[in-house]
């Protein structure tokens, strides 16, 4: 029974957030004030840890903590690639050290 209504609440948070982003990309409309749109979000964040410790023993809880994770290194690697493009050309591991014979 408890199962069901958090799956519940977090169908309805999550959809209550896509709409929110699809109303702020779409139409610059948004939550009233700032901080409704930050507790949105971490209350979503801490219901997709919840759903996924309490569904674990389900392929769909294990799938989507590997579709976040992915997610996460994916939107990370864009900024990573510059910074390690900056220390690789300033340390000497990259060097060839031909070029300087």
């Amino acid at each position: 029974m408890m199962k069901s209504k958090i799956q519940i609440l977090y169908i309805v948070i999550t959809l209550l957030l896509g709409m929110d982003m699809l109303v702020y990309y779409l139409e610059k409309i948004s939550l009233i004030g700032y901080y409704s749109d930050v507790l949105l979000f971490w209350i979503w964040l801490g219901l997709t840890m919840t759903v996924i410790v309490i569904f674990w023993k389900k392929i769909l809880a294990k799938i989507m903590l590997s579709g976040l994770i992915l997610g996460l290194i994916c939107s990370i690697l864009p900024m990573m690639l510059p910074f390690y493009t900056l220390m690789l050309s300033m340390s000497l591991r990259s060097t060839d050290e031909k070029r300087f014979k």
